[in-house]
């Protein structure tokens, strides 16, 4: 029907709407692997480069700036790092800063170089979000029990890096 506005979703649909792509994005976020080397299966083979990304946040509000870090062992020679952002973005320093200016899922790639040749590369997963649909989902109350609980889970098992779903 023309000219009649769409109802609004319910409480139940809207949280659907909201909770699964923010537990789908840090699920994902946690999976963040290095490639597999040519010499096998190993992460850290204890001769080759190795090499890992981290973000100071996963997702949040457009436009979302992000701190990266990068590290690398065992690497000869000096190591050099190159990011994509999957935005038309790109880095040569080790730990850049990058602002997603608009709402979507972002792949970013960090690839390590040592002296020898000897590369690396790590993927991470962003989610940047609609600024209204973020304060809702910030204000929802099943929300804040999902952060805890993970919070809680990580604080269990020892894991002290920052929660990868947001800051509060």
């Amino acid at each position: 029907m023309r000219g009649t506005a769409r109802p609004s979703p319910g409480p139940s649909r809207m949280l659907r709407m909201l909770l699964v792509p923010a537990c789908f994005a840090a699920a994902l976020a946690c999976s963040r692997a290095p490639t597999e080397k040519a010499e096998g299966p190993f992460l850290d083979d204890g001769y080759s480069l190795s090499s890992d990304a981290d973000a100071d946040t996963y997702t949040g509000p457009a436009s979302l700036t992000v701190a990266f870090t990068a590290h690398a062992i065992h690497g000869v020679g000096r190591t050099t790092y190159h990011w994509s952002f999957d935005d038309h973005g790109t880095s040569e320093e080790q730990n850049p800063v990058h602002t997603f200016a608009r709402q979507g899922w972002y792949r970013v790639v960090m690839n390590a170089k040592d002296g020898a040749g000897g590369t690396d590369q790590t993927t991470l997963l962003l989610h940047v979000w609609r600024p209204r649909d973020w304060a809702r989902l910030q204000r929802h109350r099943d929300m804040r029990i999902v952060m805890r609980s993970l919070r809680e889970l990580k604080r269990k098992n020892g894991d002290t890096s920052p929660t990868p779903i947001a800051r509060n």
